[in-house]
């Protein structure tokens, strides 16, 4: 008997270990890089003001806008989050539209990478064109911060914090940028994505969040002049 104990014992302890190796692994945090474009930056409240629609498959603790929406019940979707929303410049001015989905990646490794989530945006700007990004985004140092220490153990969230979310699918660690339509067509270019989280509770998740998009471009546009700006992609 004393040597089940002590087997037991021992696998005990090495599932603590894992746990505790994959908590503070620092091959997991994220990697991103930034953008040499700090001038054109797209910003949205999640999951508050700037959304018109979001939508999920009901497992996760974000609220449906509008209530009636329906829900992504499917089996092959319910995994996802579709939202769409308004992006504003850092001074609050309107700027795109945009749709968004989400969805959890392969990717996600623990050990090396975190937890992936692949974000799909197409982001039309009014008068000028639409864009396609394509951003790999390492979640798992804001659950780390948020969910399991205040969701599931229930201890006082430490916050206001900040999180550079992006991790690829860009070689160097940025999300990939596609021209679609009007003065975009044609052209490409990287973006990295911050998370600014500012409220956050165990019974509701999420409440304030401040998401920060920068996008530069081999050729880019100045959304108040219309003059292209050129060579800010490196």
């Amino acid at each position: 008997m004393k040597y089940l104990f002590a087997t037991l014992g021992g696998v005990l302890l090495g599932m603590a270990a894992a746990l505790l190796a994959l908590y503070f692994n620092p091959l997991n945090a994220p990697q991103a890089a930034t953008t040499s474009n700090d001038g054109w930056t797209l910003e949205y409240d999640f999951p508050g003001d700037s959304a018109i629609a979001l939508t999920h498959g009901g497992q996760l603790d974000l609220p449906s806008i509008p209530r009636e929406i329906a829900a992504l019940w499917e089996t092959g979707i319910n995994s996802m989050i579709l939202n769409v929303l308004v992006l504003e410049d850092p001074a609050g001015t309107p700027q795109a539209l945009a749709t968004r989905v989400s969805v959890p990646s392969t990717d996600t490794d623990l050990l090396l990478r975190g937890v992936i989530v692949a974000d799909h945006w197409l982001v039309t700007v009014p008068g000028q064109g639409t864009l396609y990004v394509e951003g790999h985004n390492n979640v798992w140092p804001l659950l780390k911060d948020t969910f399991i220490p205040v969701t599931y153990l229930q201890r006082e969230w430490r916050g206001p914090a900040s999180y550079a979310v992006t991790a690829g699918p860009g070689p160097r660690g940025t999300a990939e940028v596609v021209g679609v339509s009007g003065t975009f067509e044609g052209m490409s270019g990287v973006a990295h994505e911050t998370y600014n989280l500012e409220k956050f509770s165990s019974s509701r998740g999420i409440e304030a969040m401040r998401g920060a998009l920068a996008i530069a471009l081999d050729e880019t546009v100045d959304a108040d002049s219309g003059e292209a700006i050129v060579g800010l992609a490196e």
